[in-house]
């Protein structure tokens, strides 16, 4: 049965920095959020779309594109349908849901997530996040995925 992300029990230190992902951007916490990441830190999403950065390169790109996805959107939640630790104590994989309402078009996005987290002394260094990008192309076309509106300016 899924859980909340903030409700969810941790197994191991790992995992417990991986949901830090998911309650942080709950809670709208993006300086907190901006601690968990190492300075080099990538985030890859695979399963993109043209229009779609394929990776975010560094902490301040990867922070600086979570503000502006989330600048405008309300009642997210995520919620955890397991978490995995590897036999490598840096190696999380996080199967979840996230809902919220973006605002500038009233619609609900709801979509499914698996995410493969390395750390690096507690941090998130990588952060491959796999997503239905139908649910992100239907949800967010014509206000965050556009010309100009998928990468860092």
């Amino acid at each position: 049965m899924p859980t909340r992300a903030d409700a969810f029990t941790p197994a191991t230190p790992g995992i417990a920095t991986a949901l830090q992902f998911f309650t942080l951007l709950m809670k709208g916490d993006l300086d907190a959020f901006a601690q968990i990441w190492t300075e080099d830190a990538v985030q890859e999403h695979p399963f993109g779309f043209d229009g779609l950065t394929a990776a975010l390169t560094g902490r301040d790109e990867v922070v600086a594109d979570y503000r502006r996805m989330f600048a405008n959107r309300s009642d997210m939640v995520f919620t955890i349908y397991d978490a995995h630790q590897t036999t490598d104590p840096d190696c999380v994989i996080i199967e979840a849901r996230g809902v919220s309402r973006v605002n500038e078009t009233g619609k609900i996005y709801d979509n499914r997530y698996v995410a493969l987290f390395r750390l690096r002394d507690g941090r998130i260094a990588l952060n491959r996040f796999y997503f239905n990008p139908l649910v992100t192309l239907d949800t967010f076309k014509g206000v965050l995925i556009g010309p100009g509106l998928s990468k860092q300016d």
